[in-house]
């Protein structure tokens, strides 16, 4: 199963823009919080910075599925994959 963080910018991008990016990426199972693997607690990721586990294992392909579902969204973005195998954090809200 593979884990990635995905950091996403857009260009000259409105908020309406960036709620269509948070829902096209919500129909890839990528989320915008991050669970607490001890007290099983959520929190909120920074805006444009998305959590994916899921069967996709490789950081190329979890990028390619990316590029494609958001250049519906914008034609002019940077996307960051690095993988994943746990996080540390520090300030996020509790969901």
């Amino acid at each position: 199963m593979g884990r990635f963080m995905i950091h996403i910018e857009l260009h000259k991008a409105s908020s309406e823009v960036y709620n269509k990016l948070h829902e096209v990426m919500y129909n890839i199972e990528a989320f915008q919080v991050i669970q607490d693997i001890d007290t099983k607690e959520f929190f909120n990721l920074p805006r444009s910075q998305y959590h994916y586990i899921g069967l996709i294992e490789n950081k190329e392909d979890i990028l390619d599925l990316v590029r494609q579902t958001i250049k519906y969204v914008s034609q002019d973005f940077k996307i960051v994959v690095t993988g994943n195998d746990g996080s540390a954090w520090v300030g996020l809200d509790k969901v």
